[in-house]
């Protein structure tokens, strides 16, 4: 799933007869219901958003605010609007903001769960309808464009207060001058690609890497029979050491490449997740590698006590190798040699650049002043160790984050 309409603040309170009513929402009710019945249909995933506001929120005219009571919790005017159809689908997903007392938000992103919902679906393109365009809606579109969701903003689908004449018109030119883009639903259904397949067949980023890697496991182990059974009559209880030099041997290597390949764009996905996990924090992370790996190690991270960040700090080699063997492989591959030396091996050089220097302190190869000075450390890869392994350690590591982001964005652990 990449897709989800996202249904903002459609109440009692904001509709026709309600106490804080926006403009035309008489004629909001059924193309919204169309655009609601047709996500369902084709996995789009729903969510609804509402105010749940405390009797005595901040926003209050009673507590010094600038509107009237509105969207109370437990009242009638809190309830989404009459006619509004709400599916029996597990793709609908109920989001209540703004229930301090002591804080105001317009944005349905902000001290709610909404984006771990989106990443959780593998959202990537998000639809924006509901009440008001100036206010919830354009909060929420401008924090989904922050958090790198792509956006689009169904404007037959949204109703403006308008408390200033053209206030809503000047939030649609914000909204698109930050990347957002204006259509119709119209245009958005027809424009939306219809899936052809079962859902199961379909796998976010994460799982086809992962999958990948898999099958990379897969054929080498087939591949490595063969070339075991090659040798067995050259070897008995007696053999002390046997050697068998493969060369740069294609089809190890094309399963050494997918094995590094696709764990290298798992790195790069989660240090993307990390960099907006943190966002507007004082730990913000680095999506650059080097510049991430170089901070952690120099503890700048330590405090934000996430457990990605001890994980990624215990395995600093782990993910430094994925890195530098990734790219061996795709610009130097005749650098790596297999081996069969009672087991198979992937012997190479690894160069080391200048700004890799600082980090070679925390890798564990041996004469590290010696690496630096030459400019490159000796690497043994155990192949029947290493496909096993790799995923295994990106489970564990992606189970830390995801953790991880599930107690930052909800508050709890």
């Amino acid at each position: 799933m990449n897709k989800a309409l996202i249904i903002i603040d459609v109440q009692r309170d904001f509709c026709e007869g309600g106490v804080l009513p926006a403009r035309r929402t008489g004629s909001l009710i059924k193309p919204l219901n169309k655009a609601i019945a047709w996500s369902v249909e084709h996995s789009v995933a729903c969510i609804f958003t509402r105010d749940w506001h405390p009797p005595d929120h901040c926003s209050f005219t009673s507590q010094g605010g600038n509107w009237p009571p509105h969207c109370v919790q437990g009242t009638s005017g809190a309830e989404f609007a009459k006619g509004l159809n709400i599916p029996d689908s597990t793709l609908v997903i109920d989001i209540e903001k703004d229930s301090n007392k002591a804080s105001m938000s317009y944005s349905a992103f902000e001290n709610t769960n909404l984006e771990h919902e989106l990443r959780s679906l593998d959202v990537i393109d998000v639809a924006a309808s509901g009440i008001a365009t100036e206010y919830c809606v354009a909060a929420t579109v401008l924090d989904a464009l922050r958090y790198g969701f792509k956006v689009s903003v169904l404007t037959d689908l949204i109703r403006p207060i308008d408390v200033k004449s053209g206030d809503s018109n000047t939030a649609l030119a914000e909204m698109k001058a930050a990347g957002a883009t204006l259509l119709t639903s119209k245009e958005w259904l027809n424009s939306s690609i219809v899936r052809l397949g079962r859902h199961e067949n379909f796998h976010n980023n994460v799982e086809i890497r992962l999958l990948s890697i898999e099958k990379a496991i897969a054929d080498y182990h087939l591949l490595a029979q063969r070339h075991k059974a090659k040798f067995q009559d050259k070897i008995d209880e007696h053999t002390v050491l046997f050697l068998k030099g493969l060369g740069n041997d294609i089809a190890f290597l094309s399963c050494f490449k997918e094995l590094f390949f696709n764990s290298r764009e798992l790195l790069d996905i989660l240090l993307t997740k990390l960099n907006k996990v943190t966002d507007s924090s004082k730990f913000q992370t680095s999506k650059k590698f080097l510049v991430f790996a170089r901070e952690m190690m120099r503890g700048k991270y330590d405090g934000s006590n996430l457990a990605i960040i001890k994980f990624l700090k215990t395995n600093i080699m782990y993910i430094f190798q994925i890195r530098k063997v990734r790219n061996e492989i795709k610009n130097n591959p005749s650098n790596i040699d297999i081996r069969y030396v009672n087991k198979l091996e992937a012997v190479f050089e690894v160069p080391i650049n200048n700004d890799e220097k600082e980090l070679v302190q925390y890798l564990d190869i041996e004469n590290k002043d010696e690496a630096v000075k030459k400019g490159y450390y000796n690497c043994t890869y155990f192949l029947d160790e290493i496909f096993p392994q790799m995923p295994l350690f990106w489970r564990t590591c992606l189970s830390i984050l995801d953790d991880d982001i599930k107690a930052l964005t909800t508050g709890r652990p």
